[in-house]
């Protein structure tokens, strides 16, 4: 299984020694839905894996960063600690906002494989089948709303979503904000929606509720995805005093990115 790339979890082995015991009628009786005293944790299939040479690793998808990103990242944390003391912006409204893709079809993000084995394996991580998140949070542990973004056709004037774009739901959260684009990927438009619908609002309020100035400064963190190195979207923030940071996405990007926006 491992060399085929499926992923194994502790509950997968869980569920295949149940279902061995249960197959074999001589043995079954020993489960507990059988009378017996045995059933399978998750924690004895972390023993079990443990004691076989196995261990929980995540899927080698990219090369770890050097010293030299590290550094990189040590002195932007130094320039970002500096625009936050200078403009006194409080940690209420100091944002990190970036967006990610989330699978449509469930992939685990670990699984159980040789200790010291260089190379990983997880079928389906390249699946294309996604929507984009574009999450937020703050300085001082404020989540706003997501905005979740599926392939398709929108009227971004109107926040209007054609039929067929976003998947009917019941009741949907009418705080979050679900759109779309041709390639499901941000673009002004959804970024145009998150600042006026989410964004903006959300710090209003914060700014109200805790009784600060009015004029208060705001600093957006956001990497320098092209469509947010844009005048239009600084435009978007036009009127309110909102300083933004880029994260430059210098020598290895992914795990760059990663590690100054974790």
């Amino acid at each position: 299984q491992n060399e085929l790339g499926e992923p194994i979890s502790a509950q997968q082995i869980c569920t295949y020694a149940e279902g061995l015991l249960r197959a074999n009628p001589a043995r079954k009786t020993e489960l507990v839905d059988f009378g017996g005293a045995l059933s399978f944790s998750t924690s004895w299939a972390d023993k079990l894996c443990s004691r076989k040479g196995y261990k929980s690793r995540r899927p080698t998808t990219g090369k770890p960063g050097n010293e030299k990103d590290k550094e990189r990242a040590r002195c932007f944390a130094m320039q970002f600690r500096s625009i936050i003391d200078t403009h006194k912006v409080r940690p209420e409204l100091v944002w990190n906002m970036d967006q990610t893709s989330l699978q449509l079809l469930p992939l685990g993000l670990k699984t159980k494989t040789k200790r010291g084995a260089k190379v990983v394996k997880v079928r389906g991580l390249g699946d294309k089948r996604a929507i984009t998140g574009q999450l937020a949070v703050s300085l001082a542990g404020d989540k706003l709303h997501p905005q979740l973004i599926y392939k398709g056709r929108t009227e971004p004037a109107a926040d209007r979503v054609y039929p067929g774009s976003v998947p009917r739901v019941k009741h949907p959260p009418t705080e979050w904000s679900l759109t779309a684009s041709p390639s499901h990927w941000a673009n002004y438009d959804t970024l145009s929606i998150w600042v006026k619908k989410l964004f903006l609002p959300f710090c209003s309020k914060t700014i109200d509720s805790h009784g600060f100035a009015p004029n208060e400064s705001i600093l957006l963190l956001v990497d320098d995805y092209n469509c947010h190195s844009t005048d239009e979207f600084l435009e978007l923030f036009e009127g309110a005093t909102v300083h933004i940071a880029f994260v430059l996405l210098l020598g290895s990007p992914t795990w760059f990115n990663r590690w100054i926006l974790g």
